[in-house]
């Protein structure tokens, strides 16, 4: 068990019950390396039960196809504008967006938060360069992490743009898996 000078404080966000799953674990790991870490964002009845203190009810994000979230879509604006503003306020150390990718990625606010280093799934972004570009012009280093499926080469031409790169043990989105030793070779 570690013990940190000052209260770390993490901002965690998942919008489907599959994330909240998720985030329900990461949190329980986390608590037994470091049981003070606080956790405050947004998820479900399984985060809330770790400790998460949840700014708002995580089904009013989880929305599915295209009529649902049209006819949510001022509620959930603001939603995300008031969750923006909550986690300014709460000052997090760290930042970890589960799901919801359209919901969780505002770069310049985790910059303003005083993120040092952000980091995308190159499976999401469409833009990857400009992603990238957009994280260092915000001040923050640059990181991509690559699911185990997906090849190194995806990276070759924003090596220059890049400061970190997370490569995935196991495939996001699935608790409970064991380690896949291959990816230790990926950039031997």
């Amino acid at each position: 068990m570690g013990s940190l000078d000052k209260k770390f404080k993490i901002g965690i966000v998942a919008g489907e019950q599959s994330g909240d799953q998720l985030g329900a674990s990461l949190i329980q790991k986390i608590k037994e390396i470091e049981p003070s870490v606080e956790f405050v964002g947004v998820g479900g009845p399984q985060m809330i039960k770790e400790g998460l203190n949840s700014f708002f009810d995580m089904e009013k994000i989880s929305v599915m196809g295209i009529v649902e979230p049209l006819k949510n879509l001022k509620e959930i604006l603001s939603l995300r504008k008031g969750l923006k503003e909550y986690l300014i306020n709460q000052q997090i150390d760290l930042f970890i967006g589960i799901d919801s990718p359209d919901f969780n990625f505002n770069i310049e606010a985790f910059a303003k938060a005083g993120s040092d280093v952000i980091t995308v799934h190159v499976e999401t972004c469409t833009h990857l360069q400009r992603t990238l570009q957009l994280i260092r012009d915000c001040g923050a280093k640059a990181g991509v992490s690559l699911n185990p499926a997906t090849s190194e080469e995806t990276l070759r031409y924003v090596l220059n743009d890049l400061d970190l790169v997370l490569v995935m043990s196991v495939n996001p989105g699935f608790g409970g898996q064991s380690f896949i030793e291959n990816q230790v070779a990926c950039f031997i």
